[in-house]
């Protein structure tokens, strides 16, 4: 990376950054996986696997309930639309897990994870934060079909 300073452009590192950052403030930068990185496709297992691979000290992701209540890992927009994946009418929480998991390509072959496999890949470095976000849609045509007592 680089950085303007007096003297010119200076190669910085994220150490670095997070170092002066700490310096300045007091304050401890952390380091988190947005929807798991740059490791793969977003919020696949891919990327979350790359997180835990380079020490990340945390991974952030999105989590809607599927048609059968199976919590899942995807970015859904606000009223869990499935657009990022080319189903520009579609819904998270009208199609089952196993529909996700077999009609949905994140690239290279990536599935839409659930919660659960991405909370027992995580155990293996127990002191990862996790960010989980609980979604639920915010049009109220969509608020009447999605049971946010199973979200929570």
């Amino acid at each position: 990376m680089i950085s303007e300073s007096e003297n010119g452009p200076q190669e910085t590192s994220q150490e670095h950054l997070a170092f002066s950052f700490k310096a300045r403030t007091g304050k401890r930068t952390l380091i988190f996986g947005h929807r798991g990185g740059f490791f793969g496709p977003e919020n696949s297992m891919k990327g979350f696997r790359g997180a835990v691979e380079h020490n990340l000290e945390g991974i952030e992701f999105d989590v809607w309930l599927s048609r059968d209540n199976v919590p899942m890992v995807l970015h859904g927009g606000s009223d869990g639309q499935l657009s990022l994946y080319g189903l520009d009418e579609e819904r998270v929480f009208k199609w089952t897990k196993e529909e996700l998991q077999t009609r949905i390509d994140l690239d290279d072959g990536e599935r839409i994870p659930t919660l659960e496999d991405v909370i027992v890949l995580c155990q293996e470095r127990p002191h990862m934060m996790l960010n989980i976000e609980l979604k639920g849609p915010i049009d109220p045509a969509w608020i009447e079909v999605y049971d946010f007592s199973l979200a929570a």
